[in-house]
């Protein structure tokens, strides 16, 4: 029964987030599904606060991750082979649950209630930016990104600042429920709801900028796994560029994935070049030194910009050489190349920051791009390995994210979806239909320039730190404590023996 008690709390509030993200949808349960996990790290040590950290992980991580499972067995059309990536993600998962278990555990026996929110987006700042394994998933703020209002906070300190703010409600609740002093409950209910209220006065802000009018394609071919894809998308997208002739526009916007070229312009393309409109499409570039992805532009110049941030085992597969048994992993093309910087394009006098695919999942390449004077953010991608699990609809949220952290409106292509252009405060403007061919008209209020807050970094550094600061001040308090009374014994002692 004490092991059971144990077990309950982590496994319980791991499947009440779980309930939070796609395809259950059921949001807000996010500012009260941790209270079980909290109240029960109360008076354990830290030891058992990382083992309860890793049940929870294993839980919650099992479920997030099931798209790696889908597109790694549809890629290599081996189940057994699909598992390993699939156990590897959640086993390393858990382990940054793990640490979090601990250090919550460490707050509790302190009583540094403060410390738990700063730790929970440290944690997931860390494990979002950490070298060759970074995936900032399964985020704390992912499943309200249809509520802009309480998402605000962002522009100040990311989505980890959000987090931050969601793990503070469930601190409230946990208080609540283990009937703590009303002036704590109130005073840390009272912090709860001024940030509530900072989000909502941001979000009030009027917008300001000139009315542009872009594009954004759909063509609705399955470029993963459909049948003839080449013909296919040449089609649809020749189709959509003669209507796009016909409009008076600013730029349409493709997905990534239209063609391969080489390093001289112009490409040889299977599709044709708009002649009333400029273009922002994505393609494989070729080099001598490998194959980046990239975007490229026209509007009487050609212009590109190198993806910098890469999907493992999509794209690359990392360790493959210090790993021999990696090699196995087969992609369709050579392992790709990142960039080295994130850079703009200027297309028909409109500075646009693309953003490939895998790369909307962090925030600081859009925050790179409002700093090199973005107005716009393109996001070029393609969903159609994860149709069909839990992974494009979170995908898709993360827009939200980057069109709040930078004050840039953005416009997300996807072949067959989601397709979608959000404004600067995060609210959806117009959406395509999943699966279907679409071209979805809008007209943006484009900012001559981002009204970025460059101070945000300073919320995920301080997050980050957090994680150290926690375990060393506990230390100091304990050897602090110790220490007296070890010096008071030793003058006991030195007195009885005179």
């Amino acid at each position: 029964m004490a092991r059971i008690a144990k077990i309950w709390p982590p496994v319980l509030s791991a499947a009440l987030l779980l309930l939070a993200f796609p395809p259950f949808h059921l949001g807000m349960i996010v500012f009260v599904a941790l209270i079980p996990w909290l109240a029960s790290l109360r008076d354990v040590s830290s030891k058992s606060g990382f083992k309860s950290g890793c049940l929870f992980g294993l839980v919650f991580m099992s479920g997030q991750f099931v798209w790696i499972f889908q597109f790694v067995q549809k890629w290599t059309h081996d189940f057994a082979l699909a598992f390993v990536p699939f156990v590897l993600a959640v086993l390393i998962a858990s382990l940054y649950f793990g640490a979090l278990g601990a250090l919550i555990s460490i707050c509790r026996r302190q009583q540094w209630l403060w410390c738990i929110p700063l730790i929970w987006a440290g944690i997931e700042a860390f494990r979002s930016y950490i070298p060759g394994l970074a995936l900032p998933w399964g985020l704390l703020p992912y499943p309200i990104a249809s509520m802009p209002g309480l998402l605000q906070l962002g522009y100040y300190g990311t989505i980890f600042l959000i987090s931050a703010w969601i793990v503070l409600a469930n601190v409230v609740g946990m208080l609540m429920m283990e009937k703590a002093e009303r002036k704590l409950i109130r005073t840390v209910a009272l912090a709860f709801f001024g940030l509530g209220i900072l989000s909502f006065v941001r979000y009030q802000t009027p917008l300001s900028g000139k009315g542009t009018r872009v594009l954004i394609a759909q063509p609705g071919v399955d470029m993963a796994f459909g049948k003839d894809v080449s013909r296919s998308l040449s089609v649809a997208v020749t189709e959509q560029v003669q209507i796009a002739n016909t409009i008076k526009a600013d730029l349409i916007i493709f997905p990534e994935g239209l063609a391969d070229v080489g390093q001289t312009f112009p490409p040889d393309l299977d599709f044709p070049i708009p002649n009333s409109v400029a273009i922002l499409f994505g393609a494989s570039r070729r080099t001598v030194v490998g194959t980046y992805q990239s975007a490229i532009a026209y509007d009487g110049d050609w212009s590109f910009s190198d993806k910098r941030r890469l999907v493992m085992f999509g794209e690359y597969v990392p360790f493959r050489d210090q790993l021999p048994f990696l090699k196995i992993f087969t992609l369709t093309t050579s392992d790709l190349i990142g960039a080295i910087k994130t850079e703009a394009v200027e297309i028909n006098r409109i500075k646009v920051g693309p953003i490939i695919c895998f790369e909307e999942l962090f925030p600081d390449v859009a925050s790179d791009q409002a700093k090199n004077g973005a107005q716009l953010l393109a996001i070029l991608s393609i969903d159609d390995w994860y149709m069909g699990s839990n992974a494009p609809e979170q995908l898709a949220a993360t827009a939200v994210f980057r069109a709040i952290e930078t004050g840039l409106p953005v416009a997300r292509s996807a072949s067959t979806g989601i397709t979608m252009a959000v404004d600067q405060r995060g609210n959806i403007i117009r959406q395509a239909p999943v699966g279907d061919r679409r071209m979805l008209d809008v007209e943006f209020v484009v900012p001559e320039k981002s009204d970025y807050f460059p101070a945000s970094i300073l919320f995920v550094y301080a997050f980050v730190a957090s994680l150290f600061a926690v375990p060393i001040a506990a230390w100091v308090v304990r050897r602090r404590a110790t220490v007296p009374a070890t010096e008071g014994s030793s003058a006991t002692e030195s007195a009885s023996s005179n």
